[in-house]
């Protein structure tokens, strides 16, 4: 039943979008991927260089510091610290979510770097053809 709704989206936006907006939409999607992209990668390349000690002297998120409350996202400095030192075992007892989450980031870096170099080389070879069918 899922993929049939899925398969009615497709030609229903198919059929009532125009192609100018099918084409700004999908860049619109690219660049949200390639934001998150460098936003992972700075999260990433941050828990590489971070002291443990730093963040251990931080204060803890106001909502779990007077209310008690913990949500989701706790540890997960110190757990993405861990991540990048190694030590997984303390990173699982700091948050269960962070080797998900690290994982996460680490092939959303690793796809949008790729995508955006592909990118790259693209043009940059589009370029090229069109300097040498110049000097022709």
């Amino acid at each position: 039943m899922q993929q049939n709704n899925t398969v009615n989206f497709i030609s229903w936006f198919r059929l009532h979008v125009s192609s100018q907006f099918r084409h700004d939409f999908i860049q619109a999607i690219f660049l949200c991927f390639f934001i998150s992209g460098f936003c992972s990668l700075t999260i990433l390349t941050c828990s590489f260089f971070a002291d443990g000690i730093l963040i251990s002297k931080s204060s803890l998120y106001l909502k779990s510091a007077y209310f008690h409350h913990h949500c989701i996202f706790c540890g997960m400095s110190r757990a993405f610290i861990s991540i990048s030192m190694g030590n997984i075992d303390a990173a699982l007892q700091i948050n269960s979510l962070s080797i998900f989450l690290y994982s996460v980031f680490t092939i959303n870096s690793i796809f949008s770097i790729s995508f955006l170099t592909y990118k790259v080389l693209t043009i940059c070879l589009k370029i090229k053809s069109k300097e040498v069918a110049l000097w022709r």
